[in-house]
């Protein structure tokens, strides 16, 4: 099932929660500072009675020296809450493994932006990434996906071409029969658009062994641009000036499927992506 991923990310603490700390924690502090100056005066008090030389001037200034001691204390208490919630240290970078086919490419610029802006690095790795961009479902999808956008596929053709618009049974037909008077062009048949063009358009139909494989997108591209008599299979942001779309297969969800429940940064990742 693909899913929707929303980030949650927030503080670890607010300037509330800080205060009421500090406040509960002063108050106990400014409630042993009293016992203790009340012992303290009971103390001096004691020793005035049984020594007259001890005058009252003398207490009362170390009392006011002890009260303004006090206020610098508790600024330095309230500072220190604070601080110790509103600054946190700078996370460490990390590293997420990532891969794209050649549809998803753009996507995977995009994932490099969302990865900069909270200190991760993307390591490119077809081997069981963290992340892996793909245009289209595959056939079995038993890892979590989430849709992060949808792109439309189309059969394309050079201009020069003698192929109209078809009709669904027509590009059908076409890619199954195949055509003498056209070049086919299509990809390997575990290439996520070519998944995609199976499920829309071939129904089970195999494709005709007459195609030529493209390599990637951009070769596709390069060719129906080149070759006046070829017609092929691209995703509709990569159609140039010179190709004319004749059918489109329809829409199909560009997808972010992680290796696991996402956690961490991937779940930043991809709800970003999602944006």
């Amino acid at each position: 099932m693909i899913k929707r991923l929303m980030s949650l990310r927030g503080c670890s603490c607010s300037l509330p929660e800080a205060i009421s700390s500090w406040l509960e924690t002063t108050s106990s502090w400014v409630s042993m500072r009293r016992k203790s100056e009340e012992s303290s005066y009971t103390s001096a008090k004691t020793r005035r009675v049984s020594n007259p030389q001890l005058g009252g001037d003398c207490f009362a200034a170390k009392c006011k020296n002890a009260a303004r001691n006090d206020i610098f204390i508790i600024i330095f208490l309230l500072a220190s809450f604070i601080s110790s919630c509103t600054s946190s240290p700078q996370a460490p970078t990390q590293i997420i493994t990532a891969y794209a086919t050649s549809a998803a490419q753009p996507w995977l610029s995009d994932l490099y932006t969302c990865a900069s802006n909270i200190n991760v690095v993307i390591k490119i790795d077809s081997n069981s990434p963290d992340i892996a961009l793909r245009v289209g479902t595959p056939s079995i999808l038993a890892l979590p996906a989430y849709q992060i956008d949808e792109q439309e596929i189309l059969i394309v053709t050079n201009q020069e071409s003698p192929v109209q618009n078809l009709a669904f049974q027509e590009a059908q037909d076409l890619f199954a029969q195949g055509n003498a008077s056209v070049g086919l062009w299509v990809y390997a048949s575990d290439e996520d658009l070519q998944v995609a063009f199976d499920q829309l358009v071939m129904e089970g139909r195999s494709v005709n062994s007459s195609a030529t494989l493209a390599v990637n997108v951009q070769h596709m591209s390069d060719v129906l641009n080149a070759e006046s008599n070829s017609i092929g299979i691209l995703p509709s942001y990569s159609k140039v000036e010179n190709v004319r779309e004749v059918f489109s297969a329809g829409f199909v969800p560009v997808l972010a499927i992680s290796k696991e429940e996402p956690q961490g940064a991937v779940k930043d990742l991809i709800a970003c992506l999602q944006k």
